[in-house]
């Protein structure tokens, strides 16, 4: 009966430590992976956004002016708007880069606590196997002192 039962523990345990290092390798995989993306967005991608932001709606005006004054009718002409349609598409394809790497930075905030959780989870376990082991030896001392016959 007690072979089964220590069998039966030590399989638990097996089964928490793999459990434990499959979850702490999956908590890694996703900070690695949310470094990663918001890095190649400041690097790569938020550099060349700029460039656009900054250069596009010239390069855009210009050449439709050049080509276009010259075969369309003045009366033909299509009045600008307001707003800059181009620039404001550009901003908007901005905003949403920068919400892509938010979205990145808070998997990566949700990769790190459930590595803390999983860190956590792993410490109290240890704690309370030390504390049920402290009182199972002062539970032993005791039944040992009370099987002792009483001294002259």
């Amino acid at each position: 009966m007690q072979q089964r039962i220590l069998g039966a523990v030590h399989r638990q345990q097996l089964h928490s430590r793999w459990l434990a290092g499959v979850a702490l390798m999956l908590g890694l995989v996703s900070i690695v992976a949310s470094i990663g993306i918001v890095s190649f967005y400041f690097v790569f991608y938020r550099p060349k956004e700029k460039q656009l932001l900054r250069d596009l709606p010239n390069v855009i005006y210009n050449a439709s002016s050049s080509t276009a004054t010259n075969q369309i009718a003045p009366e033909e002409r299509v009045p600008r708007p307001h707003y800059d349609p181009v620039r404001a598409h550009l901003f908007m394809t901005f905003v949403i880069g920068v919400g892509t790497a938010l979205v990145a930075g808070s998997v990566g905030l949700l990769g790190l606590g459930t590595l803390l959780v999983v860190t956590l989870v792993l410490l109290n376990r240890r704690v309370t196997l030390r504390q049920i082991n402290a009182s199972l030896a002062d539970i032993s001392l005791q039944l040992k002192e009370l099987r002792r016959p009483p001294g002259p």
